[in-house]
C-alpha cells in the first residue's frame, strides 16, 4: 500500500497516476436504501466493457451519470475489477424508478466516453 501511494502524481505512458487509499465499503448506503424499501424494488443492471485501469471512483461517477437518466442510481458495485479476463470483470448498477429497466436497456451498447 505504501509503495503504491508513493506512485501518486508520477507519469506512466503519458498518463498521470492518481493513487488513493481504498474507498469505504458501500454497506452504509445499501443499508439505508434497504430500510426505505427502494433497494428491494430496484433493478440491477450488469455492465461490462469498462476499462479497469481507471480509478474506481471515476468509473462509479461515470456509471451513475450514464444511468441517472433511467432513474435514481442507488448503488454501484464492482466485481473482479482487476481480473485480466474481461468476462469476469463487471459492475452492477442498482436503479430505482418507474420504467428504469426499460430505459436502461435502451442505453445498451452506448458509450459513456
Amino acid at each position: 500500500e505504501e509503495k503504491a501511494l508513493q506512485l501518486n502524481g508520477t507519469e506512466m505512458n503519458g498518463h498521470k497516476l492518481v493513487v488513493t487509499l481504498p474507498l469505504r465499503p458501500m454497506k452504509r448506503a445499501r443499508v439505508r436504501a434497504l430500510k426505505t424499501g427502494r433497494y428491494c424494488r430496484s433493478e440491477a443492471m450488469i455492465v461490462k466493457g469498462y476499462d479497469p485501469c481507471f480509478p474506481r471512483k471515476m468509473m462509479k461517477s461515470a456509471l451513475v451519470k450514464h444511468f441517472s437518466s433511467c432513474g435514481e442510481v442507488l448503488d454501484v458495485d464492482f466485481f473482479n475489477k482487476n481480473s485480466l479476463n474481461s468476462d469476469l470483470r463487471f459492475a452492477c448498477v442498482y436503479i430505482y424508478g418507474e420504467g428504469a429497466k426499460e430505459k436502461a436497456l435502451q442505453l445498451s451498447g452506448s458509450d459513456t466516453g
